[in-house]
C-alpha cells in the first residue's frame, strides 16, 4: 500500500518504496535482511527507515545496536 499510495500503481525504480514484517525472527536476522535485501539489480538505496509499531524504547535500542553492528562490520 506504501509503494502504491506514493507511486500511483506505477513501476519505478526512483521511488521504490518496500515494506515487510518480522514476526518470530531474531534482530540478527532482521537487521541482515535490512542491510542486505534493500538494495538489487542497479538500485541502491540512499535512503532507509525503519518503523517499528508497538515497541518499547529498550526494543529500539536494540534494533539500533544490531544495525550499528552490522554497519561497522562491513
Amino acid at each position: 500500500m506504501a509503494d502504491i499510495k506514493r507511486n500511483g500503481g506505477e513501476v519505478s525504480d526512483e521511488n521504490l518504496v518496500m515494506t515487510t514484517w518480522h514476526d518470530n525472527e531474531t534482530l540478527e536476522d532482521i537487521a541482515f535482511f535490512f542491510l542486505n535485501n534493500t538494495s538489487f539489480g542497479s538500485f541502491i538505496a540512499d535512503r532507509l527507515a525503519v518503523l517499528v509499531i508497538g515497541a518499547n524504547e529498550s526494543i529500539l535500542n536494540d534494533i539500533q545496536n544490531e544495525i550499528n553492528k552490522r554497519l561497522t562490520a562491513n
